[in-house]
């Protein structure tokens, strides 16, 4: 008997039980895959010494009453006005405690979710067909919710792709899977419900897929689809065939337009038998109870899309998993186990090449994920002094790690998978941010408003065990038994990045943020006068006071647009060298690494700015506007 004969007799034996623990679970992370920050720059700040100490010592008893709840209330609506009675809303908190609230709206597309916990949420809404209108484009501008919020949703048809899938003598392929990928954004389409984006051919080979959010899409058919090993197709040894005949390397992507069809995507289907990867997953982890699994999931080299789904049993002596009907090039695998969904999580990922064979014997390792947590405080201040005008509240903050350098941050399956659950930030300030594989990240804030910037980050001068408050651990080291207790340490500023270990739980991290933020917007002027703005260009506010050269958050950076126009927000105030720069080497990057996190590159950022000597003075609650930088021919 092959390995992989005895890898599917294992799964045959697999009891009822377990693979109803773990469709649950799978369905619960394809439902819970909206990370938790939408991209945005981190914001500095001012002085480096206050610390926002917790609320709580680290022996202390949590606060153990229960959280205050409200309502958020809503109608659902086509985007021609009329009730859409068979919508389904679902409010995702994205700070709060992890979970979901689900809705049906009545006749009247009316609906209320109820005893809804204090969070900032996603509302996301679905219906047969139907997308949401908010939650298209890039993340970051979808809307949050508070509770208490009255929403109106409206929905917009779906584009829908089909055609027909032949063999080579032109003959319809019966009952073969269909599905349509997003290019960009799996991750977001995953987290639309409903968005399956699968279909299956009839008896003439035709498909249709229908209910896609407009967007470029790969189309293929065949293969082994994510839940085969519960309900295989009669196609799962197959290569996958792209459209029109193709390898996934040369798939030709097709354009989705909203209430529109894309007829005549038609597939001619290789049927080639395709090549296996089995292996065993390894690693020290607390079984929980006997319905845990763990998930391995498959990905093409460097994408987020899941391509298929295997499942391993706690209960089996040897932890198998294997994928079927792959073709040759790069694949990445991640496996992920939790007795809870936020908590005891263990995850190991790798990458595996096929050439021309099955590839056996793999072993992929299960490591512990790390932690962070701390307490975020608002600096006080009186109230006539406070620049906010809408009673922001901390819940709305939102806080997150991302890796230092995004071409090493790993396999990206595991932010997509486990990045909805990765956060939990309470009302008085209490934060954590987990799943963190072992690496260095940065910490961005985004905050609720513009009143608002990064006075203080200080992280713990020694890491202790992380504790429910998120306060550090500054116990005795002395032995048992002994009476003499460690004076507290200084705390250590934050210098941009932080290296965290595999399972090591950092806590005790204090935030400080002020609540008199400036801002300043202007212009890039060229000589001689007409000359295009160079792509890359960037101004930094450096600060002048020597004292505050090693703060990193003192120093401020921004993209100038084409037409040469640029703005900060979220600026703590003070006196600023302000100077354009090109830096071209960054303009791939999506939020380019701050040039002050490196000590060489801030200090020669500091000479040139000496050098350049404009300088801008920001009073607190200022809005400057119209500053102009002359930017000459050798710059």
């Amino acid at each position: 008997m092959s390995p992989l004969d005895k890898v599917n007799v294992k799964t045959s034996r697999r009891s009822c039980a377990v693979r109803h623990a773990c469709v649950l679970a799978l369905l619960a992370v394809s439902l819970c895959v909206v990370p938790v920050f939408a991209q945005a720059q981190a914001q500095p700040s001012q002085t480096p010494s206050p610390e926002a100490r917790p609320s709580k010592s680290s022996g202390e008893k949590p606060n153990t009453a229960p959280a205050p709840t409200g309502t958020i209330k809503g109608r659902v609506t086509a985007d021609d006005g009329r009730a859409l009675s068979n919508a389904m809303v679902m409010a995702r908190a994205i700070n709060g405690t992890a979970g979901m609230k689900t809705s049906q709206v009545d006749s009247e597309g009316r609906f209320a979710l109820n005893d809804v916990p204090t969070a900032v949420y996603l509302i996301l809404a679905t219906a047969p067909g139907y997308i949401d209108e908010s939650i298209m484009g890039d993340m970051e501008h979808w809307p949050r919710y508070l509770i208490g919020s009255q929403l109106r949703i409206r929905l917009i048809k779906g584009g829908v792709v089909t055609g027909t899938v032949t063999n080579s003598k032109g003959q319809p392929v019966v009952g073969v899977p269909v599905r349509a990928t997003p290019t960009k954004g799996a991750a977001i389409f995953m987290s639309i419900p409903g968005a399956t984006g699968m279909s299956e051919t009839d008896d003439r080979g035709n498909y249709r897929i229908y209910g896609l959010p407009p967007g470029q899409y790969t189309v293929d058919a065949g293969g082994s689809a994510q839940f085969s090993r519960f309900a295989s197709s009669g196609f799962d040894l197959d290569v996958t065939t792209y459209y029109p005949s193709s390898t996934y390397d040369t798939a030709v992507p097709v354009a989705v337009r909203a209430g529109e069809e894309t007829a005549g995507i038609d597939i001619r289907y290789k049927g080639t038998e395709g090549h296996s990867i089995i292996g065993t997953l390894t690693g020290k982890f607390d079984s929980g109870s006997a319905g845990n699994a763990i998930s391995v999931f498959l990905s093409h080299g460097g994408s987020s899309s899941v391509l298929g789904i295997s499942i391993a049993g706690l209960t089996e002596q040897n932890r198998f998993f294997s994928f079927n009907g792959l073709a040759d090039g790069e694949y990445d695998l991640f496996a992920v186990f939790a007795t809870g969904i936020i908590e005891n999580v263990a995850a190991g990922s790798r990458r595996v090449t096929v050439r021309g064979s099955d590839v056996t014997g793999v072993e992929l390792s299960l490591m512990p994920l790390a932690s962070l947590g701390g307490v975020i405080k608002l600096d006080a201040i009186a109230p006539e002094l406070k620049c906010d005008k809408r009673g922001s509240e901390l819940m709305e903050m939102l806080i997150d790690l991302p890796h230092d350098d995004p071409k090493k941050g790993g396999n990206k399956i595991l932010p997509t998978m486990l990045s909805g659950f990765n956060a939990s930030f309470s009302a008085n300030g209490d934060f954590s941010v987990r799943n963190l594989e072992a690496g260095t990240y940065r910490l961005r804030v985004k905050l609720p408003t513009e009143a608002w910037y990064a006075r203080a980050i200080n992280l713990p001068s020694r890491r202790g065990p992380q504790t429910s408050t998120g306060t550090a651990d500054r116990g005795s080291e002395a032995g048992p038994g002994s009476n003499q207790t460690l004076k507290a340490e200084p705390p250590i500023l934050w210098q941009g990045t932080v290296t965290i270990k595999s399972g090591e739980k950092i806590s005790g991290v204090s935030i400080l943020i002020g609540q008199d933020a400036a801002g300043l917007r202007g212009r890039i002027t060229t000589a001689p006068e007409g000359t295009s703005v160079s792509t890359g260009l960037r101004v930094h506010l450096v600060p002048t006071e020597r004292e505050e050269a090693g703060n990193v958050l003192r120093y401020f950076e921004t993209a100038v647009e084409s037409n040469g126009s640029f703005a900060f927000t979220n600026i703590a105030p003070g006196r600023y060298f302000i100077v354009p720069r090109l830096e071209s080497s960054r303009t791939t990057e999506a939020t380019p690494r701050p040039v002050a996190f490196n000590a060489a590159a801030r200090t020669a950022l500091r000479r040139e700015a000496e050098a350049f000597n404009n300088i801008v003075e920001l009073k607190p609650c200022q809005r400057m506007v119209d500053v102009a930088l002359k930017l000459s021919a050798n710059q």
